[in-house]
């Protein structure tokens, strides 16, 4: 297990007291709540970003963010994130649609 420190204004340990006070918690476990929940968002952020960029497939953007696969898709359809699939897949996807005959369902 690891430890970390960081130094508080005072204003901002006061701020953290009384929070965790009302929420019957203690300081640190309150900052490690905070911190923690904050990782989580950076992780979706930056898992979306490199996915939109190209950077990372769509398993890897997955992983990165922590979320079951159903929770990562809303996400992605939150953010207006077009999945990143070739053209000539693409192409070929839509091919393939049109050319399915009533028959062959």
């Amino acid at each position: 297990m690891k430890q970390v420190n960081f130094r508080l204004a005072d204003e901002e340990y006061e701020l953290l007291l009384l929070l965790a006070e009302q929420l019957n918690d203690s300081v640190p476990n309150l900052s490690k709540k905070i911190l923690l929940d904050n990782v989580s968002d950076v992780r979706k952020k930056i898992a979306l970003k490199a996915y939109q960029e190209k950077k990372i497939g769509l398993k890897k953007a997955w992983k990165l963010t922590g979320l079951t696969f159903y929770e990562f898709n809303e996400l992605l359809v939150a953010n207006d994130v077009e999945p990143n699939i070739p053209e000539d897949f693409d192409d070929k996807l839509i091919n393939l649609a049109l050319n399915i005959k009533k028959e062959d369902i």
